[in-house]
């Protein structure tokens, strides 16, 4: 992390944007490698009254994905969606993700977005690779 000698260098949009698909494809090489060959029976499974089905972890999954997407708009609303169909969550995840990577941001929500991705994920952006 940057510290208070190192001055804060600034990605150019294009490069930020690669940042982003590359996190976004990291993420979606992992979660298919988790989302594909689930037994019908997983989708609705109980582990306990704490945690939640997996098929409302999805859901939830595809939620944050359609809230990222608000946020590089420069909107802050928050929306919880998604039924108990494993197929059409794993689907509306999928599709959520894939339109985070290809839509652009508008500029006015864009350097706030990836300026709090950029934190949340502790880059150190002040080495040149």
């Amino acid at each position: 992390m940057p510290n208070s000698s190192t001055p804060e260098r600034s990605l150019s949009f294009a490069d930020s944007r690669a940042v982003l698909r590359h996190l976004l494809a990291t993420l979606a090489y992992r979660a298919s490698k988790v989302l594909r060959d689930v037994p019908a029976s997983f989708a609705n499974r109980s582990f306990g009254s704490p945690t939640r089905k997996p098929v409302l972890i999805v859901a939830h999954l595809a939620d944050l994905m359609a809230w990222g997407r608000s946020l590089a708009r420069g909107e802050y609303e928050w929306k919880a969606g998604g039924d108990e169909d494993w197929e059409a969550e794993v689907r509306r995840f999928y599709a959520e993700l894939a339109a985070q990577a290809f839509t652009p941001p508008s500029l006015a929500g864009s350097t706030l977005y990836l300026r709090d991705l950029k934190s949340v994920l502790a880059i150190d952006l002040s080495k040149s690779d």
